[in-house]
């Protein structure tokens, strides 16, 4: 009897031990404060990140604040979640990074050996890339054999034509693994179609991982629209979409 007691307590006693939290989806929407942001840098990293991640108004400060003052520094949070060996996408339209948080993001992240992201959506991020750093970091990051991105978007952003220059060098270099860029809605103009047929020679077509490309709602005009037909009538151009 005694002994059946004894059992009983000890089968009691078994408490399974903690599993960290795997994450399919994670959709992180309204604000990102101080302390959340701290979360991510200590907490998130530690554990499995699988699936999508999608952040809404990201800022350090109170809940009230609108987004548009955001504070760039929460790329550098952000950054650490891209070192995740699964983590696969990222979404932080409208939140207002700008050039500072675009550059930490991707040092931080695309520049890890352990980050596996292939898609970035960064509309309506207050992204110039005037800033000469900052281009550096975006072309490098790109280019880099480390990096897997497969889809860059940068829609709806002030880029101009210079800012355009170091995403699209680096994106149909033949070390970049990019095949889908859109620039949509970011001031360009025939300038940049031009750029993209000077880049895009014999050599540079035939190595290119680029199949998609959105030019759409920038004033391009007759000439630009004429830049890129010289690029599609090349035998070696591999583009399946422009728009």
């Amino acid at each position: 009897m005694s002994q059946k007691k004894e059992n009983s307590a000890s089968k009691g006693n078994d408490v399974a031990e903690p599993q960290s939290p795997t994450w399919d989806n994670i959709t992180v929407s309204g604000n990102i404060g101080t302390n959340v942001t701290g979360n991510i840098g200590t907490n998130v990293t530690g554990n499995t990140i699988t699936g999508n991640v999608t952040f809404g108004n990201i800022y350090s400060g109170p809940q009230q604040a609108p987004p548009s003052k955001n504070k760039e520094g929460s790329g550098q949070y952000i950054g650490e979640l891209l070192q995740s060996q699964t983590l696969k996408e990222l979404d932080l339209t409208n939140n207002n990074l700008k050039d500072s948080g675009v550059e930490q993001l991707l040092s931080r992240g695309l520049a890890s050996a352990d980050c596996t992201l292939e898609k970035l959506i960064l509309k309506k991020c207050g992204i110039t890339l005037k800033d000469a750093s900052c281009s550096k970091v975006v072309s490098v990051a790109i280019k880099s054999e480390k990096c897997h991105l497969r889809e860059l978007d940068l829609s709806y952003n002030y880029l101009l034509d210079s800012g355009a220059k170091a995403v699209i060098v680096a994106v149909v270099d033949a070390s970049s693994k990019t095949e889908r860029l859109s620039l949509a809605c970011c001031t360009l103009t025939e300038k940049t179609c031009e750029l993209i047929s000077s880049e895009l020679k014999v050599e540079n077509l035939a190595t290119s991982c680029l199949r998609e490309i959105n030019l759409s709602d920038n004033s391009l005009g007759s000439t630009g629209a004429i830049a890129l037909s010289s690029v599609l009538k090349n035998t070696n151009c591999k583009w399946e979409k422009l728009w």
